[in-house]
């Protein structure tokens, strides 16, 4: 039983959906990659057809266009699905986990994990054969930043080597093309959003179970469309107006206040 009145429950949950959102239902097969990822990355983690179309139900999705997400998640091979008479249950694959759980590690740290120095590197801008480096986040086709020792990242032996601290900043115009405008911009956006759903998080341990756990699912999902389009990199290498590091602090104390429910439990509740 919640504490709230049914219909103050579900003004409470438009409001808070509404101001996650920003109006904006998300795409439904991003968000049940977001379910899988947070409320069932265990091995044995199954969801039952019934709970999977009661989470997406709270956010307007019709149980059609659930099929489509889920019909379109096995063919790219993030689920798979089994049935047993009229009843299915999902699961994500291994290779889906594997997905989820690199996704992880970035979208719950609650502070960067980078020592606070990196490199760039200059190339030279001729050798156009230069393989790509997944270890190189590339500025231009002659400069790029790296956070190991230049050695074990050139690719060719004619480079140079500047370093990077927050005593030797980096130019402006090298932070906005690691982190563009658009991308700053809406992570400024989130953070106003978040803090508008810190503003009622005295009220929503007095939710439902099952609209707790939708929220805590939005939550995490508008912060991972932010977090993972950023590069990998100390704070310090981004525009001072970045406010990555504010959003994750916010995301730890509302996830702490919507702490994720076993699926058991959940179909409890139904």
């Amino acid at each position: 039983m919640t504490a709230l009145a049914p219909q103050s429950a579900d003004r409470l949950f438009d409001h808070l959906f509404s101001t996650l959102t920003d109006g904006q239902a998300p795409r439904l097969w991003s968000f049940v990659v977001t379910i899988f990822g947070d409320l069932a990355q265990r091995e044995d983690a199954r969801i039952s057809g019934a709970l999977m179309g009661a989470l997406v139900g709270r956010i307007g999705a019709k149980p059609e266009a659930l099929r489509v997400a889920l019909h379109r998640l096995r063919k790219e091979g993030w689920v798979e699905s089994q049935k047993t008479g009229r009843a299915s249950t999902h699961a994500l694959t291994d290779w889906g986990r594997q997905q989820a759980a690199q996704a992880s590690t970035i979208i719950y740290a609650s502070t960067p994990a980078f020592e606070q120095r990196a490199s760039l590197i200059l190339h030279d801008p001729s050798h156009r054969s230069r393989k790509p480096d997944p270890a190189l986040h590339t500025l231009t086709n002659g400069t790029s930043v790296s956070l190991t020792p230049p050695s074990d990242t050139a690719a060719d032996a004619q480079t140079l080597s500047l370093p990077l601290s927050p005593e030797n900043p980096v130019p402006v115009w090298v932070q906005n093309q690691l982190c563009p405008r658009e991308l700053v911009q809406a992570c400024q956006d989130l953070e106003r959003r978040l803090n508008q759903v810190a503003a009622a998080k005295a009220l929503i341990g007095e939710m439902s179970a099952l609209d707790r756990m939708v929220l805590r699912v939005l939550l995490v999902h508008s912060w991972r469309r932010i977090i993972l389009k950023a590069p990998a990199l100390p704070n310090f290498l981004f525009p001072s107006n970045w406010r990555g590091e504010a959003c994750a602090a916010l995301v730890t104390g509302l996830l702490a206040e919507m702490k994720p429910l076993s699926l058991e439990t959940l179909v409890e509740t139904l």
